[in-house]
């Protein structure tokens, strides 16, 4: 009796583990690597990949001006929230922390600190940049920066009216979308976002 019970114990605990994973895959975890999804299963069949992610650093007052300091946080968050309509792309919450993301906006692409700040957090891109106010006109610049690679992928210029702000924000969150849908596998199913 007890060798009975020992017996049907330790099937249900082989079975257990080999539905762990699966389980973990369900419930959006991921196995540990170089571990098996189940035996000589490749996964949950169907199930899309976990996206891909980015963080976005507040972008650089290039003109100096302590009144305009405010923007540069604001246009990031604004791309953020844009970018997280993506489905094939995770926006990393927080952006970068503190002295990284002074780094970051000021840097070029390439900058280590920066860099190594974005590796930190798992991401696959940066998106840095700055903004410029010459008199009522402003222009913004964004960079998407490969964190692998070290290099920027794409720059996104955009000018008009300081006081068409909002406007300049979209043009900028359109063409980010445009370049991630081109670098995302998943891009091409990218929802339109209505004009504003």
């Amino acid at each position: 009796m007890i060798a009975a019970r020992r017996a049907c114990r330790g099937g249900a605990v082989r079975r257990a583990a080999r539905l762990a994973p699966a389980l973990l895959l369900l419930a959006g975890a991921h196995p540990a690597a170089g571990q098996s999804a189940g035996s000589g299963d490749a996964g949950v069949r169907g199930a899309p990949p976990p996206p891909a992610a980015v963080a976005i650093a507040p972008f650089a007052n290039l003109s100096g001006a302590p009144a305009d300091a405010w923007l540069g946080a604001g246009i990031a968050e604004t791309l953020a929230t844009d970018l997280q309509q993506l489905p094939a792309l995770a926006v990393a919450g927080g952006g970068l922390p503190g002295g990284a993301a002074r780094s970051a906006a000021a840097a070029a692409p390439d900058d280590p600190a920066a860099l190594a700040a974005a590796r930190g957090r798992g991401v696959s891109w940066l998106v840095t940049g700055g903004f410029r106010r010459l008199g009522p006109r402003l222009q913004i610049t964004a960079r998407i920066t490969s964190v692998e690679q070290g290099a920027a992928l794409r720059t996104i210029r955009v000018a008009g009216a300081a006081d068409d702000l909002f406007a300049l924000q979209d043009r900028v969150a359109a063409a980010l979308r445009d370049a991630f849908a081109a670098l995302t596998p998943a891009g091409a199913s990218a929802p339109a976002r209505p004009a504003a």
